[in-house]
């Protein structure tokens, strides 16, 4: 009896517990191979931080990558790249991309779906771009595509990447002059990138990003994407801007002969690409006390030219493109000042509109799509009134454009270097005017444009005293036939008919826009002056 007992004890025993089945000894087995593998890895970081850094390098093309660190980690079954760094051969300094640490390994929640996969993790990444990197790219003859980063990244880890994530990202790029402009604070989170859940739909792959934007403004997107779409990924966000404060654009805006020194940018839109279609929406956008000026001088005429031909092209391409569609919704300009100099006229001189007040809406590439309007309103030189109303269809052939604009009460004075440069006198007195309505349609171009100036004092003994003997008497006959040429209002006026052809069968709206205003507007103040002068004035022609 108590033998048995003794007998029933050993059957209990916790070594025959532990170790008696098979699943206790394949579980010991797993435990001490992972203790093996901790205890060995080290051994092997060396060796194969080495073929990693080989095999980066293979991949890529026109870059070189450094990797000083490599952990393995063999409870997750994953790897860390600590340090990484790549760097353009054409520039290495900065170096194009450094991250303080790369963690790749198994993406255990697709595991419930029996699916082996990966997943990344970019800690604190750092993009540096400058112009002669850029340049260098653009003249590159291996395309970005084609350069190897897609294939380098698969190379890091032996697993499909299903998971992307980001953490504290800067993206910062640097003009010539020196000045960076960056958005930090960068987290982007992409998931199910394989398409494990949802594989029929057509973008199954949830997007998120959130930064900070040139230090005062903020970036959201939220959107899909199916990543293994063929010939290139589809991708469909929301993507919204807040509080972007343009002024840090200034350097960049430069070379765009853009002189920006205020105001804020607020917009939400969305873009959507697919092998059949691409699309961006503007939704609505704000932009809030800009002071921009738009600059003209001698040395950058040619290229000025060549932009304007630039500009125009890619709106002709995009309006020949039918499965790309532009709209813009609204758009809203307050409280701006937006001028335009001319450093080539002797003297310069400045046009602006100062508190102005510029609504945008319902522009749109598609073929139905309804007119376009654009309502201004602000004060010419500071102080005029002045208001103009745009109704357009951008059709790329025979386009539609109603225009109207009217200025007044604006002080001749503030007018002095225009004048000076077209027309080599001043004024000491008088107010400014202007009226026109412009209408194209079926190829045709009808309207009229009529300044008017309203108690000219053209010579001022006193003003004028330092100027040559030659040029008073000339400023004094512009007065005098001012003076002869008054109604009874004290009003000169001249009033111009614009008629004529638009010409081109493709001539786009934007440039028949353009030619308006340089033809019937900007050359149409002086007319009112060369009819105070009795002199003949042909109409400005479109």
């Amino acid at each position: 009896m108590a033998q048995a007992a003794i007998g029933s004890r050993r059957r209990v025993l916790p070594g025959r517990v532990l170790f008696g089945s098979k699943t206790s000894r394949l579980a010991l087995l797993l435990l001490l191979l992972v203790g093996a593998a901790i205890l060995i890895a080290p051994w092997f970081e060396e060796p194969l931080r080495r073929e990693m850094e080989a095999r980066l390098n293979r991949e890529l093309t026109g870059y070189t990558v450094a990797l000083p660190r490599l952990d393995i980690h063999p409870l997750s079954a994953s790897l860390t790249l600590g340090d990484l760094s790549v760097r353009q051969d054409a520039h290495p300094k900065p170096p194009v991309l450094e991250v303080r640490a790369l963690h790749a390994g198994v993406h255990w929640r697709a595991l419930l779906s029996l699916r082996l996969v990966a997943d990344f993790v970019f800690d604190e990444p750092r993009v540096h771009v400058d112009l002669r990197q850029l340049s260098a790219e653009a003249n590159d003859n291996v395309a970005v595509q084609d350069k190897g980063w897609q294939a380098a990244l698969e190379s890091i880890y032996p697993l499909k990447i299903n998971e992307l994530n980001v953490r504290d990202g800067t993206l910062t790029y640097i003009d010539d002059a020196g000045q960076p402009l960056a958005v930090t604070q960068l987290a982007l989170l992409a998931t199910n990138i394989r398409n494990i859940r949802s594989p029929n739909d057509t973008f199954p792959s949830p997007l998120h990003l959130d930064a900070k934007v040139l230090e005062g403004g903020s970036l959201r997107l939220d959107g899909a994407a199916n990543f293994l779409a063929e010939p290139q990924p589809n991708v469909r966000a929301e993507i919204e801007l807040k509080g972007i404060p343009l002024k840090r654009l200034a350097p960049v805006a430069q070379d765009a002969n853009l002189h920006i020194s205020g105001g804020t940018l607020s917009a939400l839109g969305q873009v959507e690409s697919t092998d059949k279609h691409r699309s961006a929406r503007l939704a609505r956008a704000e932009i809030d006390n800009i002071a921009v000026d738009y600059v003209h001088s001698a040395p950058t005429a040619a290229a000025e030219a060549r932009r304007a031909a630039l500009v125009s092209d890619t709106a002709a391409d995009i309006a020949k493109q039918p499965d790309m569609t532009v709209d813009i919704d609204q758009l809203r300009i307050k409280n701006g000042s937006l001028g335009y100099v001319d450093q080539s006229a002797k003297p310069p001189f400045r046009v602006f509109l100062d508190k102005s007040q510029i609504e945008v809406r319902d522009i749109s590439t598609r073929p139905n799509a309804p007119r376009g309007r654009v309502m201004a309103s602000g004060q010419l030189m500071g102080a005029g009134p002045s208001s103009a109303w745009i109704s357009f269809m951008p059709r790329q052939h025979d386009p539609v454009l109603d225009l109207a604009v009217q200025i007044e009460k604006t002080p001749l004075k503030s007018l002095n270097d225009v004048l000076q440069a077209e027309g080599n006198f001043d004024v000491t007195a008088g107010e400014f005017a202007f009226y026109s309505e412009l209408h194209v349609a079926d190829g045709a171009i009808n309207g009229y444009v009529k300044p008017l100036f309203t108690d000219i004092d053209v010579y001022n003994r006193a003003q004028d005293k330092h100027d040559p003997l030659l040029h008073q008497v000339y400023e004094g006959m512009v007065g005098g036939l001012a003076t002869l040429l008054e109604n009874r209002s004290d009003a000169v006026a001249t009033q111009a008919t614009v008629r004529g052809s638009t010409e081109s069968p493709t001539l786009s709206t934007w440039q028949v826009f353009l030619n308006l205003v340089r033809n019937a507007f900007f050359k149409a103040i002086l007319p009112g002056f060369n009819h105070a002068r009795g002199e003949d004035s042909a109409p400005p022609a479109p």
